[in-house]
């Protein structure tokens, strides 16, 4: 095997790749990358397990083959050499990677020992989605996703296209975020879990400008962007049924600027992260709302703005969660609903009618 490819376009393949690298392989193989270099040019792939990358990039190949190389000593290897352009060679057991005056030489493992890619039995759909709507939406909902691995089902993120709507999902039992955009697709309904990870993955592939071509089975997904090829498995099991447990009403509503309520939280948030249950009180009075919290060390007040429609109300939250759904919204106007201080809340983004975030407060003493 032997190639020469642009050298930074191939540091580009192999940092790209070497994402889907675990910090902690559960086998040998996922710590390698495997380089397959064919009349078509060079394909760079990498996996955990879970999520699944391949890169192409342009390469003039001299002699077609494969080999699989440490993933992470093969990028540092690439990203310091300073030639236009790099070779690389198998020499026996070893691959020979020359760029400029510099050569070096690392052990070549097994190619054949790379893990295959797993094939679904089920009928494949294949949809193609903008990719800045999908973009945002995975975005915003992020923060959200569980991370509880006894409920599997919640680490990932809920997306559902139909009726030429996108729509995501993410919720841990806590709190819920939830965002829908027109994406002009009137094909068959498509609903699926992907794993967070592979859900941020493919979230930093797309480009405002870009599109995605998603090819899911009955075990994963494919996501084709530009040179890029991101596969993972989706997540398996029944999704909470998230319509139900938002409120169809609220008693209580506040419109507020979420970057000012954010900016009161992380002043107020100093001293919740003092106490004993990270609490940040909120007093919603009819021009303003108060924000409160104390621990032994001391206490901190601060207030902003706000109109209030309704009774006045005094509700708490976990700090991290208040603060994450205001941060989600950054500094648009926004609609807090509430009914009581221990049901929960609905935060709606007054600038986008597509958002919708959910949050349970916590019962004050």
């Amino acid at each position: 095997m032997k190639f020469t490819c642009n050298t930074t376009e191939l540091n580009n393949a192999l940092s790209i790749a070497g994402r889907a690298l675990s910090a902690r392989p559960v086998m040998k193989a996922y710590e390698s990358v495997l380089l397959n270099a064919n009349d078509d040019g060079l394909t760079v792939t990498a996996s955990d397990g879970t999520i699944r990358m391949n890169v192409s990039v342009y390469a003039s190949v001299d002699e077609p083959g494969e080999m699989a190389l440490d993933g992470k000593l093969i990028g540092e290897c690439v990203r310091k050499m300073n030639g236009a352009e790099t070779t690389i060679e198998t020499k026996g057991n070893a691959a020979l990677i020359r760029s400029g005056k510099c050569k070096t030489q690392m052990a070549v493992q097994e190619a054949d020992n790379y893990p295959a890619q797993a094939k679904g039995k089920g009928k494949e759909v294949t949809v193609s989605v903008p990719g800045k709507p999908l973009k945002e939406c995975i975005e915003y909902v992020q923060f959200a996703v569980s991370n509880d691995e006894s409920r599997k089902i919640l680490t990932g993120v809920l997306v559902e296209i139909a009726d030429g709507k996108l729509l995501t999902v993410g919720l841990d039992g806590f709190r819920l975020a939830k965002r829908e955009v027109e994406c002009g697709y009137d094909g068959e309904p498509i609903r699926v879990v992907l794993p967070k990870a592979g859900a941020l993955e493919l979230a930093r592939l797309l480009t405002d400008d870009g599109e995605a071509e998603l090819t899911l089975d009955d075990i994963s997904m494919t996501a084709n962007v530009d040179n890029c090829r991101l596969t993972m498995a989706t997540l398996t099991g029944e999704y909470i049924d998230y319509k139900r447990i938002i409120p169809d009403s609220s008693t209580t509503l506040a419109k507020v600027n979420a970057g000012e309520l954010k900016d009161c939280c992380e002043r107020a948030q100093l001293m919740a992260k003092q106490g004993k249950n990270n609490l940040i009180r909120l007093d919603f009075q009819t021009d303003r709302v108060a924000l409160s919290s104390s621990a032994d060390v001391g206490d901190v007040y601060d207030e902003t703005d706000c109109d209030l429609q309704g009774d006045g109300l005094r509700i708490a939250f976990n700090d991290k969660y208040l603060m994450e759904a205001l941060k989600a919204e950054g500094t648009d106007e926004v609609e807090i609903g509430m009914r009581s201080p221990v049901s929960a809340c609905t935060i709606r983004n007054l600038n986008d009618e597509g958002t919708l975030q959910l949050v349970l407060p916590v019962r004050m003493m």
